[in-house]
């Protein structure tokens, strides 16, 4: 096992002003090569705290609602396929606009 780095005063310095950045914990310890445990302590020290619970229900509320648009989109979609898929089997008329003899033709009988 290593022998462990004491931590100095900009090691303190550095995880207060990364803290008021917005990183996480995780990211300020890898940024000071700190396990996470004293990134955490460190900021213990200081009063602060990566507890984010607000913005995580935040950013899962937002991310679920994304999801059930995404879902109606997709079920509309599938509706409208559907329908177009009905007319592809159904008789139809054809009619050929593309030139001065231009005829209209009806379905085959037997179709």
């Amino acid at each position: 096992m290593g022998k462990a780095r004491p931590v100095t005063k900009e090691d303190r310095q550095r995880v207060h002003e990364l803290h008021a950045q917005g990183q996480g914990r995780n990211e300020i310890a890898t940024e000071l090569g700190r396990s996470g445990r004293t990134i955490s302590t460190l900021a213990k020290d200081f009063g602060l705290s990566f507890a984010r619970a607000a913005e995580v229900r935040a950013a899962t509320e937002v991310r679920q609602a994304d999801r059930a648009d995404r879902a109606a989109l997709a079920q509309r979609l599938q509706d409208v396929a559907e329908r177009e898929l009905e007319k592809v089997h159904k008789p139809h008329t054809y009619c050929d606009w593309g030139g001065k003899d231009w005829s209209v033709r009806e379905p085959h009988p037997l179709a």
